[in-house]
């Protein structure tokens, strides 16, 4: 039977996001997103050989690298995976937004702020072989600049990584949000 493996469309984007350098004048730089869409099934690795609990529980997820620099190896940013996410068939939107003085009005560059916004993917039992899902669709937003996901709940115990998009979207997935 077919192996899926990092499999989704890779997608290029010029952000501000880096310290200054040579190699990223004034922060600017491009970063390749790619989701492993349906490879990167959900797998426990034991840790060590303890009586222990130790496990590793790998996922799909999408992957961002820096490649500005073309002379370069590219340099791994993140890893981005959550236990909701399920298979990464959604290609992530980039937006970008700044803050603007809230005397002058005049927007501040350093103060970019640049997230990738993907939805969540099929997930369960037959989510591989039928490409259905068993849970309600969830929304995610990734900060770039703090390499993390937007807490949409900070109220609530724990990170809610992933909005949940309630009843409406029971037993679905997103498609690629633009």
């Amino acid at each position: 039977s077919h192996v899926f493996y990092v499999d989704g469309e890779p997608r290029a984007y010029d952000v501000n996001i880096f310290t200054p350098s040579d190699t990223h004048p004034e922060g600017w730089g491009t970063i390749l997103v790619v989701g492993f869409r349906l490879g990167g099934g959900e797998i426990g690795v034991k840790l060590d050989d303890a009586d222990t609990e130790n496990y590793f529980t790998g996922r799909s997820a999408y992957v961002i690298l820096d490649i500005t620099d073309p002379e370069q190896p590219p340099t791994l940013l993140a890893e981005i995976t959550d236990a909701d996410l399920g298979y990464t068939t959604s290609i992530p939107a980039l937006v970008n937004g700044r803050q603007s003085d809230s005397l002058t009005g005049v927007y501040n560059d350093v103060e970019d702020a640049w997230y990738l916004v993907f939805g969540s993917g099929p997930i369960g039992d037959s989510a591989l072989s039928n490409g259905t899902s068993d849970q309600n669709a969830r929304l995610y937003v990734y900060d770039l600049n703090s390499l993390a996901f937007i807490d949409w709940d900070p109220d609530a115990e724990g990170t809610q990584a992933g909005l949940d998009l309630g009843t409406d979207a029971a037993n679905s997935f997103v498609g690629d949000p633009t």
